[in-house]
């Protein structure tokens, strides 16, 4: 058994002993299958100490793991692997029921009898496997109503043959092919939409994408139409690519036996649908050659991101034209000027400006920006920082925003104040950081997150015109009954800690209070050590952490700094030593940030225990895989120079110019003359790219003349008051009417999308969260990475 498959395996183990079959179906949609060695034998230790009962895996989880297996292995090796592996828990005629969306999405409404076809179970829920049924609840959930099941096939784990479904108004969570004579239709969210035989509207995904078909020709049959993708040979076509069934070539664009036009090419999970009373297909273009499979990731934290897309917008109608030939690659863009002093100076401001957009709660009447307004002041915590696009309030996540963030103003003071931002940035900073420090209440009580993205995620507009009455918003709050709270309680430490620094100059009041609270914050993640998001798995799976002993290592050494008190470097290299140190620098790895400052606190002359431990990582591991970026931690060099690691296709520019930061940062106490040069040199190659010095395209809105128009945000996407805001905005083809200034951007997704040409796989479309949508964290890294690079130059 291939490493991917094993630790799939490990993974299903860990959550069938673990989690509700709804939760393992979430978390498991996002696993990412690759893995290195060393993470793969983690795995096999971790997974003696669990639980090898799967029957609490239900037949959503099985669909999810077949479709998820069929990224990395052909059909049959998929199938394979699930019926081996279920052939204890799963039966021919076991019946299967289906439980109601809580959100109210994926639902199926029939007033008519359902006709006879091939159905793919959506959100099926655990149940007792007896007879030869497929148990429904009603939508009024009074009890169930019965469909007979034809034979189990263990070739097609996830079909079932449905007939003779009663005829009664009904609301079920199946998605279904319905076999219309002169039309294919996806049953989704709400009422079956009327078609032709010409146009086909396949509905809308969960994660809010929308596909039309038309002028379909080829033979009546069954196909899954899975992971459409971006190549060179047919990026921006309107030809439907599929990807080839086997893992070495997972990243070919194929053609399948008919020709299908297209107004999207963006999928990632399997829908089948009967194709009825088609024309023989025209012959297809011969496929581009394969490329060698990239290096295979380890399960790390940006293999899981963050799960905030929202519900799409109808497609525009197509015609019945001939599909056009496929398109060249667009010419290159004209590059910019080399960028000066001037130009990171002016990205700075830009980057600390996004945030302004960002905050909730009540808004001054002189507020710099008017289009934004006072909002959710019936939060239970006030004011803060809205996550993304959205109106989350994520502590996790925030907690390393502020502690990045105020890294840069602490290490580089002299520096904003030679800029002029030295005390606009502390007052930009502040609604954040008094956020993370009013969430926690004393008595071992924090409010770590308020809402969660499956309600969040129904609303787009304006966060002061939220339907607070109809979407509530739920604090979700950790305690001692909890009991695993430790990275959370560590990112939050360090972000009071470190911001402690920052105002202790300007209100020493407030400071102490910051420190107080974060080194009795570090004490309770002492003795609750354990994932967070074990907590609510549900809510905070948007941000799922991977690991907590990072965070205790990043609290520790701003203790440290904040303190004196030697004893937090020896809570840091106590628990660097029970983690698992990975480079991949973000909201959920603090490892790299942490070697970084605990090396320079050495340099400076700190007896810091444990040193030759941070530096030989640090040298070996982070410097190695991002200065030399061969595949090492799958970590690669586009053509065009961004540095990203290989795995992910979200937000690859975070994840640059946050290394860029920890490269800058260790760099200003670094003695080695040759590597501090390396290191500058690397991080402003990655703010150069984020900027559009290489590619002629900024991914910053608001600087340079090609920069994200349609950026994912819902606030900035609203016209002037007193015109509406609401998803007919989203729907809009046009500029947000409201510039989002220096929001940097998710950026390329790389060779997963591309493969041939990782540069040109970024789409300026609103509806693009994977490469256009904005987010506190990525501006963090930003910020920072140019406040140190400004000051060596």
């Amino acid at each position: 058994m291939s490493n991917a498959v094993a630790f799939m395996a490990l993974w299903i183990l860990f959550l069938g002993a673990s989690c509700n079959a709804q939760v393992v179906a979430s978390e498991f949609s996002k696993v990412d299958l690759s893995t290195t060695a060393a993470i793969h034998s983690r795995a096999v230790a971790l997974a003696r100490t669990l639980s090898k009962d799967f029957s609490k895996l239900s037949a959503r989880a099985a669909s999810l793991i077949v479709s998820r297996l069929e990224d990395h292995l052909s059909r049959k090796e998929a199938i394979q692997f699930w019926t081996g592996f279920t052939a204890k828990t799963e039966r021919t005629s076991a019946p299967i029921n289906i439980s109601t969306n809580s959100s109210g999405r994926r639902l199926l409404q029939t007033t008519t009898s359902l006709p006879d076809g091939i159905y793919r179970i959506s959100y099926a829920g655990a149940g007792p496997c007896q007879g030869k049924f497929l148990n429904y609840k009603r939508y009024d959930n009074k009890s169930p109503a019965k469909v007979n099941l034809a034979p189990f096939s263990s070739k097609n784990p996830v079909l079932w043959q449905v007939k003779n479904v009663p005829g009664k108004s009904q609301q079920i969570t199946l998605t279904a092919i319905n076999r219309a004579s002169c039309c294919l239709q996806r049953l989704g969210y709400a009422r079956p939409r009327t078609c032709s035989s010409t146009q086909v509207d396949l509905g809308t995904r969960l994660n809010g994408l929308r596909w039309k078909f038309n002028g379909i020709s080829g033979q009546s049959n069954v196909y899954g139409l899975s992971a459409a993708i971006r190549t060179e040979s047919c990026r921006g076509s309107k030809y439907l690519g599929r990807l080839a069934p086997t893992a070495a070539n997972s990243a070919r664009c194929e053609y399948p036996r008919n020709t299908i036009t297209l107004a999207s090419m963006r999928s990632s999970e399997s829908i089948l649908w009967r194709f009825i009373s088609m024309a023989p297909p025209p012959p297809p273009p011969s496929p581009p050659p394969s490329p060698p499979p990239p290096s295979p990731p380890p399960p790390t934290p940006s293999s899981t991101p963050p799960a905030n897309g929202f519900p799409s917008p109808p497609p525009p109608k197509t015609s019945n034209s001939p599909p056009p030939p496929i398109p060249p690659s667009p010419p290159p863009l004209p590059l910019p000027p080399p960028l000066t002093r001037k130009n990171y100076n002016q990205a700075l401001e830009l980057s600390w400006r996004f945030y302004r957009a960002q905050r909730a709660g009540d808004i001054p009447s002189n507020y710099p920006l008017s289009w934004i307004t006072t909002s959710m002041t019936t939060d239970l915590v006030q004011p803060g920082w809205y996550d993304a696009g959205d109106t989350l309030k994520l502590n996790f996540p925030l907690g390393g925003t502020v502690s990045f963030l105020s890294w840069g103003l602490v290490d580089y003071k002299n520096e904003y104040d030679n800029v002029g931002y030295l005390s606009s940035s502390r007052d930009i900073l502040r609604p954040a950081v008094e956020y993370l420090a009013n969430s926690y209440t004393g008595n071992r009580t924090y409010v770590g997150q308020i809402s969660q993205p499956s309600v969040d995620h129904q609303f787009w507009g304006r966060p002061s015109q939220y339907p607070i009455d109809s979407l509530p918003r739920v604090p979700y709050i950790w305690s001692q009954n909890t009991t695993t709270q430790a990275d959370l309680l560590g990112s939050v430490a360090a972000a009071l800690a470190s911001a402690s620094m920052v105002y202790r100059d300007v209100d020493r009041s407030f400071a102490d209070t910051l420190k107080s609270k974060a080194i009795e914050i570090f004490q309770w993640g002492t003795e609750s050590e354990g994932l967070y998001s074990r907590v609510y798995p549900g809510p905070a799976s948007v941000y799922p952490s991977t690991d907590w002993a990072d965070d205790m290592v990043w609290a520790a050494a701003w203790l440290f700094r904040v303190t004196g008190d030697t004893n937090y470097l020896n809570y840091a290299i106590n628990y660097w030593n029970r983690g698992s140190p990975n480079p991949y620098s973000c909201w959920d790895s603090k490892w790299a940030p942490a070697a970084a400052m605990l090396v320079s606190l050495a340099d400076t002359g700190t007896a810091v225990p444990g040193i030759d431990t941070y530096r030989a990582w640090l040298n070996s591991n982070f410097l190695r895989a991002w200065l030399q970026p061969d595949g090492f931690w799958s970590i690669k060099r586009t053509p065009r120079g961004m540095v990203y690691p290989t795995w992910s296709k979200w937000g690859n520019l975070r994840y640059a110019t946050t290394a860029g930061m920890v490269a800058a940062m260790h760099a200003k106490t670094n003695p080695d003359a040759a590597q501090k040069a390396a290191e500058l040199a690397f991080a402003r190659s990655q703010l150069d790219y984020a900027l559009g010095a290489a590619t002629g395209r900024s991914f910053v809105v608001g600087y340079w003349s090609v920069a994200p128009q349609q950026a994912h945000h819902a606030g900035s996407s609203c016209p002037n008051m007193p015109q509406p805001c609401d998803w007919e905005q989203f729907r809009v083809n046009a500029p947000n009417p409201q510039l989002l200034a220096g929001a940097l951007v998710g950026g390329p997704e790389g060779e997963k999308v591309n493969f041939n040409d990782p540069d040109n796989s970024y789409v300026d479309l609103r509806n693009n969260y994977n490469g256009n949508e904005p987010a506190c964290d990525y501006n963090a890294g930003f910020a920072t990475s140019l406040i140190a690079v400004l000051a060596n130059i």
